[in-house]
């Protein structure tokens, strides 16, 4: 989905074409409410809280801030339960600051070129610009799977105090631990992709 209103269809050129345009191409509550329409509309649950998570770079959240119909952190009945660097919420969507986001890379002028990542992204709403991917996320799009019962949000940490061969006159204490990590889509129809520039010259 793009910030303009325009749906990803196989074999298409939208990307392309969203990537050469130079005005209504940045996330506005518009865009905003097109994403937490096509999740209801795929019978996608809120996160807990009642609302959906919206993950987007600084600089998109920039953007947003800006409309009339932003409602700020400050507004909310009940601040001390909002996420970790959450910053607020429009439409049933709470955003989410992350500065890890996927941004495209800019002037390639085909389809495929929204799968590449850009090392050296940048701001700007131009037609050589990049174009900034933010995740809206129902409950249940994505797992985290635990391994041999083990919660890989809390690995098991070994501490060695003991004397040994290596250390004999107990003089060393040994820490370690080891996790494994991984992500899974559980549903595709959970979260929504959508793609914007941004005015942020950041």
């Amino acid at each position: 989905m793009y910030a303009n209103g325009t749906k990803q269809t196989t074999g298409s050129t939208e990307y392309s074409t969203f990537e050469s345009t130079t005005s209504d191409n940045t996330l506005d509550a518009a865009a905003v409410l097109n994403a937490v329409t096509q999740l209801k509309v795929n019978r996608a649950q809120p996160t807990k809280g009642g609302n959906y998570a919206a993950v987007c770079s600084p600089q998109v959240l920039s953007d947003v801030m800006q409309v009339n119909e932003w409602l700020n952190a400050a507004q909310y009945s009940n601040v001390e339960e909002l996420y970790k660097g959450e910053v607020g919420r429009l439409y049933g969507a709470k955003f989410v600051t992350t500065t890890n986001a996927f941004i495209t890379a800019d002037a390639l002028g085909t389809d495929a070129a929204r799968f590449i990542y850009d090392a050296a992204a940048g701001g700007g709403t131009g037609n050589t610009k990049d174009v900034h991917v933010s995740l809206f996320l129902g409950d249940g799009a994505f797992g985290v799977p635990e391994l041999s019962s083990q919660s890989p949000f809390s690995p098991k940490i070994i501490i060695t105090d003991s004397a040994d061969k290596s250390d004999p006159l107990n003089m060393l204490i040994t820490a370690g631990f080891k996790v494994f990590y991984t992500a899974l889509r559980q549903n595709t129809n959970y979260y929504v992709i959508m793609r914007s520039k941004t005015a942020s010259t950041a």
